[in-house]
């Protein structure tokens, strides 16, 4: 019975990414709480925060690569080894031209990273050597991942997702002194496993450098209007915690961080559903009749929606004890991390529809709407430093801006949704 079921590719696929994020979830979790133990709220703080500015940082310097490579090879109907190769390929050119426009622009311009530090005892040439590699390997990451989501391998992406995001931080975490050698070493052996993929994939497939230059172009042209959504994203998160280091404190970033641990943990399961039905819906888009695609988007969305409700009342009653029994330095960010759950089912239907959008429409919907969700945050933080209560706004400034970018997402994909049936 057990090897029927596991015979059926959704049921397997399904048991690999469950069986992925399970550990990921264990060892991010074991990870903040290893570090909140042996380096204090400082080195809890300055985790949380390298992470969110390397997370800023590398989905811009992709320029839509993440989005656009399972787009186009979930399109390819024929030749699909060697043109999915090249559009990994293409995503590469296009990430290390940008990164290395971004590390010539640090080197004249350190404060760029090393204002956020300023209360660090590290000095500044590890910090930025730290960040850099690691903004590196994170983006070679998202590059590999995106490759087999769109040859839809979800085994292969499920097992690298092991390995680089649960087993070798884990590895390295007990070998090292700080948190910024950790990040060295860690982004280290990320780039030589990944590096060493990407040379067998290129030494097996038979790629053309012409066809690989018109890939680059129709990468980037898909990508660029995308940059304002990923800098808007992820300025959600990055923003808030980046003011509070700045004006505030490490300490006190490192209460809002864990508020956002916890959102992460829970939103992971659909953000990665979100980007794995990337390529299975592009084929539904390509193969399948409006009334047939848009019946599978509303499944999608009713059981999304429905278990992201349980998961928000379940996590809100949870919160307190985690943070207790596993975070017990952080306790202050319990009431900040239980109003956040508040709009997590509004989030979770943005995490589910984004990557739809952009399989319906070439037009970067997700930007304008993250655009005007930025400037909402923006106002509230403005707001926060004119009533001097930072904090509270710091943590309004996410739960506002969710809530709206969820009821945009939705706005877009009913109209869509019009267009469709009617086309």
């Amino acid at each position: 019975m057990l090897s029927e079921l596991f015979k059926n590719n959704k049921i397997r696929y399904s048991l690999y990414i469950l069986i992925a994020q399970g550990l990921f979830m264990l060892s991010n979790l074991y990870i903040n709480h290893w570090i909140s133990k042996t380096w204090d709220v400082e080195g809890f703080a300055t985790y949380n925060l390298v992470k969110r500015i390397s997370a800023f940082i590398a989905f811009p310097l992709l320029i839509g690569a993440g989005i656009g490579i399972p787009r186009y090879i979930s399109f390819l109907k024929t030749e699909i080894n060697n043109q999915s190769v090249e559009y990994l390929i293409s995503g590469l050119l296009l990430f290390l031209s940008s990164f290395l426009v971004f590390t010539g622009i640090v080197f004249i311009f350190p404060q760029i990273l090393l204002k956020a530090f300023e209360d660090s005892s590290f000095n500044s040439a590890k910090i930025i050597l730290s960040v850099l590699i690691f903004v590196f390997s994170q983006g070679l990451y998202i590059l590999l991942n995106a490759y087999y989501r769109g040859r839809i391998q979800f085994g292969l992406t499920s097992l690298w997702n092991v390995l680089i995001m649960s087993i070798l931080p884990l590895l390295v975490l007990f070998f090292v002194p700080n948190v910024f050698v950790y990040f060295y070493y860690y982004s280290l052996g990320t780039i030589i496993l990944i590096g060493s993929i990407f040379v067998y994939l290129g030494r097996k497939s038979q790629i053309s450098g012409r066809r690989i230059k018109y890939k680059s172009l129709r990468l980037f042209k898909y990508g660029y209007p995308r940059i304002i959504a990923d800098l808007g994203l992820f300025s959600l998160e990055f923003i808030p915690i980046f003011l509070v280091s700045l004006y505030i404190g490490l300490a006190e970033s490192g209460y809002l961080s864990m508020s956002f641990i916890l959102l992460k943990l829970a939103s992971m399961v659909f953000e990665l559903v979100g980007s794995l039905i990337l390529p299975y819906f592009g084929k539904l888009f390509k193969n399948e009749s409006s009334s047939v695609f848009i019946s599978k988007v509303n499944q999608l969305l009713v059981i999304g929606v429905s278990v992201s409700v349980l998961i928000s009342i379940v996590m809100y009653f949870l919160i307190p004890v985690i943070i207790s029994e596993f975070f017990p330095a952080l306790e202050k960010s319990i009431l900040p991390s239980q109003l956040i759950f508040i709009v997590f089912p509004v989030y979770a239907m943005y995490l589910l529809l984004r990557n739809i959008l952009d399989v319906v429409i070439n037009k970067a919907y997700n930007s304008i709407n993250l655009s005007i969700v930025f400037v909402i945050q923006l106002i509230i933080l403005g707001t926060g430093f004119y009533f001097n209560n930072f904090i509270i706004y710091s943590v309004m400034s996410v739960l506002i801006p969710y809530f709206i970018l969820g009821l945009l997402t939705y706005w877009v994909w009913t109209k869509m949704r019009r267009t469709l049936k009617h086309g």
